[in-house]
């Protein structure tokens, strides 16, 4: 299991005096990890005695000093420094996340003719001028201490945006200064690789924060604050989607504001040893889709993120031959980072290797219509089976593969939305058990009915090599939304024979975790198949099944189409 640790460090983390921010939660976080000290700095401390008593009463003994800071002010970050190197003598991350003063981050929210150069210059220094400081001086003070520590000698995270990437038409100045930030962050980089000292950024998307809600609210800078709940966050993260906010071009297809503590994570995760291989690089933290793919440069097997907004399905799109670019995802798939660098899809494979996947759990009549065609009584309980992972097969060009003994004119498909669990847990309570998926993907329950029906038991005439291709992405909860309002089809040779939605699901995605839990250890990598609609062959008059050649597909609102040929062994 990951085991992010901070063990004695020593850190800085700008923009920490909200009520409920990325900076609060950083702090938060980096106690969690182990550190011996955060100076959380803002130019409001009203919130800094909340923060310390929260993170005493979960018991860590880290030292939180809150440190007023301007810091677009060269004389008070260097006094900072100097300050934390004379009580400590050492300066191990330095997490640079102010934004622009609240009466001022109004005022620079405005479309290019209407904006000031007062109010642009003030967010130069704020966001880009900060993390030139930080930079600047932060890497002077790491570069004389910590000279035990075995992995880097310091760590500099910037906080970037989307908006440097995707643009926003109401925001000149901070698409700007993001964009600088950006560039901070490349050339900060190499320049101090020699010194030991990684410099990266974080790119989030909307994220829910006491700025969010009151810029949503407000219409005036004097009513702008940092003072809002979380609760209140929530009762307004609606209307920020309703009325488009800054980032709607980009956050249109996921519908979903981040928690801060998921972007802490995230920079706590790089200022520790875990990182060692990241350099130089903004992390896009804003939801998407990933898939996994041999990259036409060197050939070699990566995972990689995709943009939705350019390969809304990439399954035909590779297909169709179209060139298909993804930001390449350093680690696993578990508990990867995207990164900046392109790579060309050159074969689309199964987003999880077999090696990955313990074991593949299976629902049988988990849908209402299904169950309705067959003319079988609703289930009180599930119906489970299993395949072996040596079933797990990938999207075309993959093939499902048909043996010899099911060549008996019985081989069906079963169109499925699948999960994967992304952490092993045992006994899960139902109400927790959504934190468990990793993600959502499209499966085909390839099914030897001649063989099913002479057994009681289906994991034989279900668990054939290659007969659970997966894919063509694996797409995070936050991305795809409800589990239980997609629309799932399947096609033989382009004609639907099956179209359902994942609505007629007996059993919810909370419910079947819970369940297979009881008792067991789902393990992390576990795929989880949640059952079919109708229209399955055996099912028809006549009867269909999958020959020799066949074109099969399955597609699911939101993931995409996964497509096979269907190949008879020889």
């Amino acid at each position: 299991m990951l085991n992010i640790s901070l063990q004695g460090q020593v850190g800085i983390v700008t923009g920490a005096g909200s009520a409920y921010g990325i900076g609060r939660s950083m702090v938060i976080a980096a106690a969690q990890a182990g550190a011996a000290a955060v100076y959380a700095c803002d130019l409001n401390l009203s919130y800094m005695d909340d923060l310390k008593k929260e993170v005493k009463e979960m018991g860590h003994d880290t030292i939180i000093e809150g440190q007023f800071l301007d810091v677009s002010n060269e004389e008070q970050t260097v006094a900072l420094l100097r300050n934390v190197l004379r009580n400590h003598g050492r300066v191990d991350f330095f997490f640079a996340n102010a934004g622009p003063p609240t009466n001022v981050g109004y005022e620079t929210a405005r479309p290019l003719q209407d904006l000031s150069v007062d109010h642009f210059n003030r967010a130069v220094d704020v966001m880009q001028r900060g993390c030139f400081l930080a930079l600047k001086y932060g890497s002077q003070a790491m570069s004389v201490t910590s000279p035990d520590k075995a992995g880097a000698k310091g760590n500099i995270i910037i906080t970037s945006s989307c908006a440097a990437f995707a643009g926003a038409y109401a925001d000149t100045a901070y698409t700007a200064v993001k964009n600088a930030c950006n560039g901070l962050v490349e050339s900060g980089s190499v320049q101090l690789a020699a010194s030991n000292i990684r410099v990266n950024g974080i790119a989030p998307g909307c994220t829910n924060s006491s700025i969010l809600t009151s810029s949503t609210l407000s219409e005036k800078g004097d009513q702008y604050t940092t003072s809002a709940t979380k609760e209140e966050i929530a009762a307004t993260h609606a209307k920020f989607f309703e009325r488009g906010g800054l980032y709607k071009q980009k956050e249109k297809f996921y519908n979903r504001a981040a928690d801060p503590s998921e972007i802490a994570n995230l920079a706590c995760f790089l200022a520790s040893d875990l990182a060692l291989a990241i350099n130089g690089q903004i992390i896009l933290a804003d939801s998407g889709k990933t898939t996994a793919a041999t990259g036409e440069e060197d050939g070699q097997v990566h995972l990689g993120q995709i943009d939705h907004e350019a390969w809304s399905d990439i399954g035909l799109s590779f297909e169709k031959g179209e060139k298909i670019q993804a930001k390449l995802i350093q680690g696993c798939v578990f508990d990867g980072v995207v990164t900046e660098r392109l790579l060309t899809v050159k074969e689309l494979l199964a987003p999880l290797a077999m090696e990955q996947v313990p074991i593949i759990r299976c629902m049988g009549l988990n849908y209402r219509d299904h169950a309705k065609e067959a003319n079988m009584p609703i289930p009180d309980v599930p119906v489970l089976f299993i395949k072996p992972r040596t079933a797990l097969n990938g999207p075309y060009p993959a093939k499902v593969n048909v043996p010899k003994i099911a060549q008996d004119g019985t081989s069906d498909y079963e169109a499925e939305l699948s999960f994967v669990i992304s952490k092993t847990g045992r006994d899960i309570p139902r109400e927790k058990a959504l934190d468990y998926v990793l993600g959502y993907t499209a499966s085909n329950d390839i099914s030897a009915r001649a063989q099913q029906f002479k057994n009681s038991q289906w994991c034989f005439s279900k668990g054939l090599d290659g007969s659970c291709p997966i894919g063509p992405v694996l797409v995070s909860p936050s991305a795809l939304g409800d589990p239980h309002s997609l629309g799932i089809t399947a096609t033989l040779n382009g004609e639907t024979v099956q179209d359902s939605n994942t609505r007629e699901m007996i059993f919810d995605v909370a419910s079947i975790i819970s369940f297979l839990s009881q008792g067991t250890t789902l393990e992390r990598g576990t795929i989880i198949m949640t059952g079919t609609g109708p229209g399955i062959g055996a099912m028809r008059s006549p009867p269909l099944s999958l020959k020799d050649g066949d074109d099969v597909r399955v597609y699911v609102d939101g993931i995409g189409t996964l497509i096979n040929r269907v190949w008879y062994e020889k």
